[in-house]
């Protein structure tokens, strides 16, 4: 199952990554830096997906492993 991640239900990426140079107060509001913005608030949520799935993974397979354990000690 592929989880996708937003800030918020609903919330554009565009639209945040305005908001934030918009917030920042930068003197040279140009296209080019809501761009870079927006890309990094795209990386930033694909790195979390990566760390949510690699931790998934650990789990399930610490599962396994305390079952398989648990199944060899009964008698």
């Amino acid at each position: 199952m592929e989880i996708k991640y937003q800030l918020q239900p609903g919330v554009d990426i565009k639209k945040t990554a305005t908001a934030t140079v918009n917030w920042v107060k930068v003197r040279d509001k140009t296209p080019e830096l809501v761009v870079e913005v927006e890309r990094l608030v795209k990386m930033s949520i694909e790195k979390k997906a990566e760390r949510d799935r690699v931790e998934k993974e650990k789990r399930e397979a610490d599962e396994t492993n305390k079952a398989a354990v648990v199944k060899k000690s009964t008698p």
